[in-house]
């Protein structure tokens, strides 16, 4: 990518750094990705909304790369900087997102639907309503 090439240039536009990051994860350059969204999570001078869109990004590369213990502690350790927000919105739903993948489906409906109790107004709940009857046949009978 000729973007890499002037990575230097851009060292101090965190918007640009996160928008080089996600195109490489777009590109499923996932490690290449992972690497600076970590680095985004730390710098203490990054905005908020990089910061959480940085958090965001990286527990999904993460996910992406099937470290479902690494995304877990991204989304815990993002709960710990804001709980608000559409990232961190987002970051929820991705622990359901992380149990399905596991195929822990009990865990996965629980955590939709304490999604759904956390934000009733968020703009995903739909998106929970449609899945989660899905999900809930795939829990096995006790």
């Amino acid at each position: 990518m000729k973007r890499v090439s002037g990575e230097r240039a851009i060292a101090g536009d965190f918007q640009k750094r996160l928008d080089l990051a996600k195109e490489f994860r777009v590109r499923y350059a996932l490690p290449q990705a992972e690497e600076r969204l970590k680095k985004l999570t730390a710098e203490r001078t990054a905005p908020a909304n990089v910061r959480d869109e940085s958090f965001y990004e990286l527990a999904l590369t993460q996910l992406l790369q099937k470290k479902y213990d690494d995304s877990m502690a991204t989304i815990q350790k993002f709960s710990t900087v804001t709980k608000k927000g559409e990232q961190y919105e987002k970051s929820r739903l991705l622990v359901g997102d992380v149990y399905l993948q596991q195929g822990k489906y009990d865990r996965a409906a629980a955590e939709y639907r304490s999604f759904k109790v956390a934000f009733p107004r968020s703009q995903y709940v739909k998106n929970v309503d449609m899945i989660l009857p899905q999900i809930e046949r795939q829990i096995p009978k006790k």
